[in-house]
């Protein structure tokens, strides 16, 4: 996909020769990510991820301290006679990315809390390297370091229905699955986590915390996410 970029503070597109034409554009390309793959998907909107299409292709701006809330609010195509509204879809570390409000609701339906559009809005544009080659890539062993073999529970999380709360295809008991889950609850073995992680772990160890304290990542990091068991 290719993203055109505009200046947020001055409200206008970033072009290379200064043309309010936007006769060469400052354009972004990223490649195999989940919002192409979603966009493509719907017959509808694929048109958006279509890297020949720059005049409407989805936006993107970097984000400054200094900046107000009215200012993120609104974007270039608001000042240009006939073009499509665009309005912030998610942010991704100092940056936020923009498109119709059509791709909007779309990207609700997979991220309907604002907060997470926020916090995890790099899902939808962390390039996939090698994704098309997921095939080849997996038979061929050598290619993955350290690779294993791994099973995947999928668990109903909604409690807000009790009825479908921790369904997960028969393999666990209800009430029990819906206790596996939830924020900073995932679970892996010490073992693996100590096979996965103890070289970049080392790595830490040498690097001292400003409360004086060692970096630890089994503990500090994949704990956020995959609480280890026997903690």
């Amino acid at each position: 996909m290719k993203f055109r970029h505009f200046d947020s503070a001055l409200n206008s597109y970033k072009d290379l020769t200064n043309n309010p034409t936007l006769s060469n554009p400052m354009v972004e390309e990223i490649n195999n990510t989940l919002l192409e793959s979603l966009l493509l998907s719907n017959e509808k909107l694929r048109h958006y991820a279509d890297p020949n299409n720059i005049a409407q292709s989805l936006t993107v701006t970097n984000i400054y301290d200094w900046q107000t809330p009215e200012m993120l609010h609104r974007h270039p195509n608001d000042n240009i006679p006939g073009a499509e509204k665009q309005v912030m879809l998610f942010s991704s570390g100092s940056r936020a990315f923009y498109g119709p409000v059509s791709v909007k609701e779309f990207l609700d339906s997979f991220m309907p809390d604002p907060k997470d559009r926020g916090a995890y809005g790099s899902l939808f544009v962390g390039s996939c390297t090698g994704s098309k080659n997921y095939d080849q890539l997996t038979n061929d062993k050598a290619s993955i370091p350290n690779s294993r073999k791994a099973r995947i529970l999928i668990v109903e999380d909604d409690q807000s229905n009790p009825q479908n709360a921790g369904e997960n295809g028969g393999y666990l008991p209800n009430d029990v699955a819906i206790r596996l889950v939830g924020d900073s609850h995932g679970k892996m073995t010490p073992e693996f986590a100590q096979m996965r992680f103890q070289e970049l772990d080392e790595k830490l160890q040498k690097t001292i915390l400003s409360d004086g304290q060692k970096d630890e990542i089994i503990r500090h990091v994949v704990q956020h996410r995959m609480a280890l068991i026997d903690s």
